[in-house]
């Protein structure tokens, strides 16, 4: 992803890599809410429908 790493200090590479987990477990979670939400409202929508 990031081309700086080689440059960097060893410390300096460890924050690097832990700010891009960081990172990804977020966008991860994110995805997950969202897909919830869209499953709720699909819910909601049927329950609609239906009365």
């Amino acid at each position: 992803m990031y081309v700086l790493h080689r440059k960097l200090p060893p410390e300096q590479n460890k924050i690097e890599t832990a700010f891009v987990d960081a990172v990804s477990l977020v966008r991860v979670l994110l995805k997950t809410l969202d897909h919830k939400k869209v499953v709720q409202r699909q819910t909601c929508v049927q329950e609609v429908e239906l009365e």
